[in-house]
């Protein structure tokens, strides 16, 4: 029996490294340190070949996948929200890299902005320490590091040696499973490991390239990663500014009438650190 087990792991390992693989994650994060329960996307995923990369979510692609049919077909916008709010929404960034290149571009979608960033993959100083973990049927160890400014704990494997993980998390010498920051703001665990296919991959960047190329009003902020990841906080946190980069005045009466003061600072916290960048 465990000379079964072992060809039956020995021959999924050969066939998810001939292909490319594809990993679900539940992705778990906090906008505000005050904040006691997560937003979740239940369906961040990775594909990757070991060379190529992306990194999306799941509920967005079948929600951008959605709406694009429903308007190609002429259908009014009214009636697109309505069909995609039948589904569950998930993070609005992604991750496209090229380990060959070691280089890599962020993009995020926000109040009628659009970010696209141009970044370099910077390789974590890990640190393997001695726990392991069952993830997913997978034996996995325990690795930390500083990265991009906070200190993340990650288990992998090294039964799918894979040096990828989800978002920009790479360089264990193995597929990394599991991840979490030292101040339990963001989570990352693994649900699903599979196959995918070339065809997947051309509808996933199709429909990601037609979601950040939607055309005025939308304002793209286009640059380095510390430009974009800046920009992209300072609107983030801010409505006001969001709308008024596009030329838009927005608002807000009470029942009386009466001009109700205008909100300018929103709670959100990114995945690179403030700090990072000072």
């Amino acid at each position: 029996m465990k000379a079964l087990l072992i060809f039956v792991q020995l021959c999924l390992y050969v066939s998810l490294s001939a292909q490319e693989i594809k990993c679900s994650y539940v992705y778990e994060y906090k906008i505000s340190k005050k904040q006691t329960n997560y937003k979740t996307d239940y369906a961040l995923c990775v594909e990757s070949d070991g060379t190529n990369f992306l990194c999306y979510s799941e509920n967005e692609l079948l929600r951008d996948s959605l709406e694009f049919a429903l308007t190609d077909q002429g259908e009014d916008m009214y009636y697109v929200r309505e069909q995609e709010d039948r589904y569950p929404k998930g993070v609005q960034w992604s991750v496209k890299g090229d380990f060959s290149e070691k280089t890599f571009v962020g993009y995020d979608y926000d109040i009628l902005h659009c970010f696209i960033a141009n970044g370099e993959y910077l390789l974590p100083e890990w640190e393997i320490g001695d726990e392991e973990e069952e993830i997913c049927g997978y034996l996995c160890r325990k690795a930390s590091a500083m990265y991009y400014g906070r200190n993340w704990t990650v288990w992998y494997t090294e039964e799918i040696p894979m040096s990828i993980g989800p978002w920009l998390l790479w360089g264990t010498p193995g597929l990394i499973l599991k991840a979490e920051d030292a101040e339990g703001l963001f989570r990352f665990t693994c649900e699903t490991i599979g196959q995918t296919n070339d065809e997947r991959k051309s509808l996933l960047e199709s429909t990601i390239s037609r979601r950040f190329n939607r055309g005025a009003p939308t304002k793209v902020h286009k640059g380095s990663l510390k430009e974009v990841e800046i920009m992209r906080s300072k609107i983030k946190r801010n409505p006001k500014l969001a709308f008024e980069m596009v030329g838009i005045r927005v608002m807000s009466y009470d029942q009386d009438g009466k001009l109700l003061p205008e909100k300018t600072k929103y709670p959100y916290i990114p995945l690179i650190a403030d700090s990072y960048w000072e």
